[in-house]
């Protein structure tokens, strides 16, 4: 007679991370040719102090991704993020649509038609820095899940965002090292690292906010402030930063560009 063994299983959940690139073989070119070369068609038909200005956008399209496992949703538990709200980035396409399409149209037409191209950051108003800022980051409809898809809270984040970063995770205002601003701001929302409420821990040696300086702290400071950056140019963990500061988009004092763009 046959004896049978029952089978045993043993069920562990894993979180995996995978990261997903598009390949974009003419983007490079493409995005010179338009916006960012010397000769690009922007910079020749806008004036210098606002092609300055402008920033490097990616687009985004939306993406789903689910577990193998069991054909189920998966998500980020981290930002409480479903896999059916995935997004994929493709780089400078977003700039190519905000300076060389929009841009242009606008430019073309009589004044006062057509929407401003995105200007970036800057120390005064410019064109273009109270709006709502398109997409990925900044723009509203990215925004809504963050502030409890309420409207007028993520309009008015988005406006903070696009006034401070240009939708650019990744801007550094490093200010700070040269005595120009008393700044080492990261990131969308541009939290400054060298201030008493965001300084990054054992970054800086010396600080100074009346003479605009800062010093980082050898080598050893170095590696910690990189790792600050790194953690604010997260565009998640920016964005959350900037709900908890902003009371869940209730008062937005904190952030300079408020007081420029009257937003309360």
């Amino acid at each position: 007679m046959d004896r049978c063994t029952p089978e045993q299983t043993c069920e562990k959940e894993a979180n995996v991370a995978l990261s997903v690139y598009s390949k974009n073989p003419k983007i490079n070119e493409i995005y010179e040719r338009t916006v960012s070369g010397d000769q690009s068609v922007y910079k020749r038909m806008f004036p210098k102090d606002l092609t300055s200005l402008a920033q490097d956008i990616p687009a985004v399209t939306k993406a789903n991704y689910t577990s193998d496992a069991d054909k189920t949703l998966a998500g980020d538990p981290g930002v409480q993020r479903p896999g059916s709200s995935a997004q994929i980035f493709i780089p400078h396409l977003g700039g190519v649509y905000e300076y060389f399409l929009k841009g242009i149209q606008t430019a073309l037409r009589p004044k006062g038609f057509g929407e401003s191209a995105l200007s970036g950051i800057s120390t005064g108003v410019v064109p273009g820095l109270c709006v709502n800022a398109p997409p990925p980051y900044c723009n509203v409809e990215n925004l809504l899940p963050y502030f409890g898809n309420d409207r007028m809270k993520a309009e008015k984040a988005s406006q903070i965002c696009n006034g401070e970063s240009g939708g650019n995770p990744f801007l550094i205002n490093d200010g700070c090292l040269t005595g120009k601003f008393f700044d080492y701001s990261v990131g969308l929302f541009q939290y400054n690292l060298a201030s008493a409420p965001h300084r990054c821990p054992g970054a800086f040696s010396a600080v100074d906010e009346a003479k605009k300086t800062c010093t980082i702290a050898g080598e050893e400071g170095r590696k910690k402030l990189e790792a600050c950056v790194k953690k604010y140019q997260d565009p998640i963990e920016n964005i959350n930063k900037a709900v908890a500061l902003s009371g869940n988009g209730t008062h937005w004092e904190d952030w300079s560009v408020a007081a420029v763009c009257g937003i309360k």
